[in-house]
């Protein structure tokens, strides 16, 4: 095997050094409007979120937050890292209110959010069944989940990283794409599909997926769980 050095691949200097210049606020150009698409898609049928209380769970570099239509009562921003860049951003925004916490087990109270938000999140867990159910005990009676899964293992995401993503990071100067994408997108879009319908089958939940909506999931870069959390 051949040795690797210790950044081929590394999550940490993907995150640190390369993140939003290829996928965050930084970025331009097409990549610009790529990673802004879903969050676009998430917030579409949200006109007001007036006397809301808000969860955003894995709030990453806080990407999300401008799209949220305001104002709301409170803005909960969950993640396992605050990393520096969080930190500074609302660091004078006393409406957003940032928590260091794991998604799969937060120490919030129950029945807390009117909305939960998780963006490309629970691709990331070692334990997403828990997660989903800890976000239904996060959420009030009618509350809303809004779930970002990108269609991991389907045929056009894995076209459009070999042709799109993975040249955009070497172009950065990022060797190690496709290891990085294996470390950090452990669970398939299969899973998560069958574990959403399986734990909120008595919920309302709507799917979206883009950017063919009428295609299989096999067609297309991700979709939107949309949940109307009844209890």
């Amino acid at each position: 095997m051949k040795k690797l050095s210790l950044d081929y691949g590394s999550q940490e200097v993907f995150y640190r050094d390369y993140y939003q210049e290829s996928r965050g606020a930084l970025s331009k150009g097409m990549f610009s409007i790529l990673w802004k698409y879903p969050h676009k898609v998430i917030e579409r049928n949200y006109i007001s979120n007036e006397n809301k209380v808000i969860v955003e769970l894995g709030v990453g570099f806080g990407e999300h937050v401008d799209f949220v239509q305001r104002p709301w009562n409170d803005y909960v921003a969950v993640d396992l890292n605050l990393r520096e860049p969080l930190l500074k951003r609302f660091q004078t925004d006393s409406t957003v209110k940032l928590i260091q916490a794991d998604a799969q087990k937060t120490d919030l109270p129950d029945n807390f959010a009117d909305r939960l938000i998780a963006t490309c999140l629970i691709t990331h867990l070692e334990n997403p069944e828990q997660a989903l159910c800890e976000w239904n005990r996060l959420c009030k009676d009618r509350g809303k989940i809004s779930i970002y899964m990108p269609c991991e293992g389907g045929i056009l995401l894995k076209i459009f990283r070999k042709l799109v993503s993975s040249q955009k990071a070497k172009k950065q100067g990022f060797q190690g794409y496709s290891l990085f994408i294996l470390r950090e997108h452990i669970n398939s879009y299969y899973r998560i599909d069958g574990l959403v319908k399986e734990l909120f089958h008595s919920h309302q939940i709507t799917v979206r997926r883009r950017p063919f909506p009428f295609l299989s999931w096999n067609l297309n870069l991700f979709s939107i769980y949309e949940i109307d959390v009844e209890k």
